[in-house]
């Protein structure tokens, strides 16, 4: 394999890590926003919205942070299945570039120098 091909492989590589780290930012998002929803619909009544006063509660946030816990345990599968393989790809990475002497700093190599030999 050239230098060339390496560093497509590793980009490939970047690309696939990246994807499934939005994927699993994006479950987060989800159930944050679903337990949002869940409390805003479920708390509904009517709010005091002068600007010296909180519109949520004391008893709202202790029933969105068991709400949030809820969902994050009914997910919990996803999101674990989705951190071990975004371990592994960080790990794999990091291998190809010691075994392939690519930095992590500088994914691309001076090509100059290698034109040079």
């Amino acid at each position: 394999m050239t230098i060339a091909e390496h560093i497509a492989m590793l980009a490939r590589m970047e690309a696939a890590r990246r994807e499934t780290h939005a994927h699993l930012r994006l479950i987060e998002r989800q159930i944050v926003a679903r337990a949002e929803r869940l409390i805003t619909t479920f708390r509904a009544r009517s709010r005091d919205y002068r600007k010296s006063r909180s519109t949520w509660s004391h008893a709202d946030e202790q029933l969105y942070q068991a709400t949030l816990s809820e969902l994050a345990f009914s997910r919990h599968r996803e999101v674990d299945g989705l951190t071990r393989k975004l371990a592994r790809q960080d790990a794999a990475i990091a291998a190809f570039r010691r075994r392939h002497g690519l930095s992590e700093a500088d994914p691309e190599p001076d090509m100059a120098g290698l034109r040079a030999a």
